[in-house]
């Protein structure tokens, strides 16, 4: 990672253009939304301008990146806590941080814009994606072309909960990460824009997202718990789930709160997110939970719901992760 820094800072930007994409696609129209025969598109065009790109945002290996890409309007994201975090990733920093991992390979996964229904929402349009209401739960999934959209982010991994779920808060597994400078504030607008709202509530707390199973609402008086000393919390190895992580239903829209998170290691594989992201189980699989302070990429699936409390709320159901690279001291 730091030779390729060096090899590509502001005076030698010698990486690879990344891919573009159309700033507004042929079908877009002038309307705020349009009705489908199964959903809505709440995004039907992009402004003239974009709202959320500033250089003084961008890290001086990236700059040029987004001058090609979809422009967007400015969205907002509420965090769940008001407590202050160290704010955004900055690419470059992974020299110092990760200096061992391969910096083509993390670029790739950063620049990654969209392949099928997986899309990067930092990069790519959010224009004529159908949100669908789940009849009877006020819940909104995102689809692309009548599939599920897969999101696919690069993240700081601030936290690893995916071997058993949380004790504490909601019952369910999950991981949370710090995306890049520039690249959140696209991520946020992208958002937005997709499901059609200014702002919207989020699991979101001192700058890292949280992407996580679905959640179980455990009561105090459940009986299970006179008995959860008597298992082991994890699944056997000798048990595999029938799921494909490309193969994503409106069942399978969230994990189970307890399911098999897929995580991969790609730290000596070449892997190339642009194009062999359909085809990410050939990876091999990362054991256990995921060192804090790794490049790791996630895939997931977006809904939006109403919660108790009446806001609106954004929730990223992990399906998979990717680790990139990881601090040496835990090599």
């Amino acid at each position: 990672m730091a030779d390729f820094v060096s090899r590509t800072g502001p005076q030698n930007t010698t990486h690879a253009a990344p891919p573009t994409v159309p700033a507004t696609p042929p079908n877009a129209t002038a309307s705020s939304s349009a009705t489908t025969g199964t959903g809505v598109i709440r995004c039907t065009s992009l402004p003239h301008s974009c709202e959320v790109t500033h250089t003084d945002l961008q890290d001086a290996v990236l700059l040029g990146d987004y001058d090609q890409l979809p422009p967007l309007r400015l969205g907002q994201l509420i965090p769940w806590s008001e407590m202050t975090g160290p704010g955004q990733m900055t690419f470059s920093a992974w020299a110092e941080h990760c200096p061992n991992m391969n910096g083509e390979m993390a670029y790739n996964a950063l620049s990654f814009v969209e392949d099928t229904n997986f899309m990067n929402p930092s990069r790519s349009s959010p224009v004529n994606l159908e949100v669908r209401e789940v009849p009877g739960l006020n819940r909104h999934h995102l689809y692309r072309n009548g599939h599920p959209v897969v999101g696919v982010s690069a993240v700081f991994l601030e936290h690893s909960q995916i071997m058993t779920p949380s004790t504490s808060g909601l019952t369910q597994k999950f991981i949370r990460g710090i995306l890049h400078s520039q690249e959140w504030e696209r991520f946020v607008a992208w958002v937005c824009m997709a499901f059609g709202q200014p702002a919207l509530h989020a699991q979101l707390a001192k700058d890292a997202l949280q992407f996580s199973t679905r959640p179980r609402f455990d009561s105090k008086d459940d009986n299970k718990k006179k008995t959860k000393n008597l298992f082991t919390n994890t699944r056997s190895p000798s048990t595999r789930s029938a799921n494909s992580p490309n193969r994503i239903t409106a069942d399978t829209f969230a994990l189970p709160t307890d399911g098999y998170i897929p995580v991969y290691d790609a730290r000596s594989s070449p892997f190339d997110f642009h194009h062999d992201l359909p085809n990410i189980s050939s990876l091999p699989h990362w054991q256990g939970d995921i060192p804090y302070g790794s490049f790791v990429v996630v895939g997931f699936t977006l809904t939006m719901y109403r919660a108790k409390n009446g806001n609106m709320t954004l929730a990223c159901n992990i399906q998979w992760a990717v680790v990139v690279g990881v601090p040496d001291e835990d090599l």
